[in-house]
């Protein structure tokens, strides 16, 4: 593979187009077992006092909807960006074989993606590894989150469901059915049904987040190419641009994006059908983020609210003594105080 790799490089800087193509299709024409790949299982003991702390708050509520809250209510699956940076660095004081050989990654279409030199001094694959792992290890938490839900308050009517996200999000009725559908999809064991709604959910909750932030992001028609909404991509610089908190970026970006699993992308073109409960929890943790994002922007016309909204963009369950029928779902965005003058 690398050697056809190689040969299609340097024919295509000398100008020999026939036999760069010639390489390319003898690397698609390689197959998983002609490569010598083989796939290895990791298995991770998760402390049960952690497990237990984890799933605390949908045991413990009252309601159905009390418990889908404090799953809405949860940090980003990544972790703490600053944290995670940290630690990588520490890690790669200690040379280990990558620093020897270098390493190469293959995307899900079995062709090489990326190359990383032997004694690089590049520590960002080392975090997008770290951050992507993180995420999926949350997810997994996330996952029995939701089967909790299910199994402690049965089956809950997709019309009740979507009425209270639509009440709990103040989003507009259509996202909220979608977003109830993907959880009932979720509930019933099919992840790659609840996953194919929560993705394409996820980037109209962002796109609907930006144009309530007013930013620009329709690219006009330009000579044979149409006018579109621009890419994934653009986005999360846009998102970055108006202030949105650094952990739930990464954790767009390593889900949905190549440097990460790459949800969205292999989903948009055909890479993949399939999802385990950690990737189809949070896909849908992510689409609950931005359709509430999005509702809530326009309602913010103080920039220093706004930014404030932003960077905490993790609603928090109240602590103050709830009352009244809506008191097992209530909510309070941490919102800045203002000082009475």
């Amino acid at each position: 593979m690398f050697a056809l790799e190689e040969t299609v490089q340097l024919a295509r800087k000398y100008g020999i187009n026939d036999l760069a193509a010639e390489a390319v299709r003898g690397m698609q024409a390689l197959r998983k077992s002609t490569l010598g790949m083989r796939a290895h299982d990791r298995s991770m003991t998760i402390d049960p006092y952690e497990f237990a702390a984890r799933l605390r708050p949908y045991r413990a509520a009252e309601t159905w909807q009390e418990a889908l809250t404090a799953f809405f209510a949860t940090p980003a699956p990544t972790g703490s960006h600053e944290a995670q940076v940290k630690a990588v660095e520490q890690r790669l004081k200690m040379p280990g074989l990558a620093d020897i050989f270098g390493t190469a990654s293959f995307g899900a279409h079995m062709m090489p993606e990326r190359h990383l030199p032997a004694s690089t001094q590049d520590s960002r694959p080392a975090i997008d590894q770290s951050e992507r792992e993180h995420a999926l290890y949350q997810g997994h938490f996330l996952a029995h989150g939701l089967t909790t839900i299910k199994s402690r308050f049965g089956e809950i009517p997709d019309e009740t469901l979507a009425e209270f996200i639509a009440r709990y999000f103040n989003c507009d009725a259509h996202l909220s059915e979608v977003l109830g559908a993907a959880i009932s999809h979720f509930w019933e064991g099919e992840l790659t049904e609840a996953a194919n709604l929560a993705i394409p959910l996820s980037e109209a909750g962002i796109r609907g987040l930006l144009l309530n932030l007013d930013v620009s992001l329709y690219r006009i028609e330009q000579g044979a190419s149409p006018g579109r909404f621009p890419a994934m991509d653009t986005y999360l610089e846009e998102l970055e641009e108006v202030g949105l908190d650094q952990d739930w970026l990464r954790t767009v970006e390593l889900v949905f994006l190549s440097s990460g699993l790459n949800l969205r992308n292999q989903f948009a073109h055909g890479y993949r059908f399939r999802y385990t409960h950690a990737e189809a929890a949070l896909t849908i943790r992510i689409a609950g983020l931005f359709v509430s994002l999005a509702s809530r922007a326009a309602s913010y016309e103080d920039d220093q609210v706004r930014a404030h909204f932003l960077a905490n963009p993790s609603p928090k369950p109240s602590r103050a003594r709830r009352r009244g029928p809506m008191r097992a779902h209530r909510i309070r965005w941490n919102s800045p105080r203002r000082r009475r003058g």
